[in-house]
């Protein structure tokens, strides 16, 4: 990763495909190893299914990013300035960040605040405490930028 970066601050432009290989290997190693809960619902045979524990698990991780792009939204300077590209950018920052650091912090996000609105994520991103991931979104969104 240090590398990575020393060729960002250098100035260096020919990192597109260590960048893109670096990202992709990344996603592959984190879907691999992404940590998940399995609550036991056998009093529910529904519930109880494959296709269910499956289904909540996908309508976990779209919850989850939802709530990234909306910190991305609030976190980016110029959001609006990306105009058409605003998805684009917040795919490719979500897919540069850990996966398991992204579900950590939207797990504390939801201890926190019961809803998704501009206040509470402007409290979220202002808290100290989640002073590293918000510095890795803007990291990721300055690597977009140059690309």
């Amino acid at each position: 990763m240090s590398s990575l970066l020393n060729c960002i601050v250098c100035g260096k432009r020919n990192i597109d495909k260590d960048i893109d290989n670096y990202i992709n290997n990344n996603i592959n190693y984190q879907v691999d190893n992404i940590q998940t809960t399995v609550v036991d619902n056998s009093k529910d045979p529904k519930r109880n299914s494959k296709t269910y524990r499956t289904l909540n698990v996908i309508d976990e991780f779209e919850k989850c990013k939802y709530w990234f792009f909306e910190i991305v939204k609030y976190t980016v300077n110029d959001f609006e300035g990306y105009g058409e590209n605003k998805k684009e950018l917040c795919e490719e920052t979500f897919k540069f960040i850990d996966i398991n650091t992204t579900l950590k912090y939207y797990r504390r996000y939801n201890k926190q605040f019961n809803d998704y609105n501009s206040a509470n994520l402007i409290k979220f991103i202002n808290n100290t405490d989640n002073e590293d991931f918000i510095q890795d979104i803007k990291i990721s969104e300055n690597i977009y930028r140059f690309n």
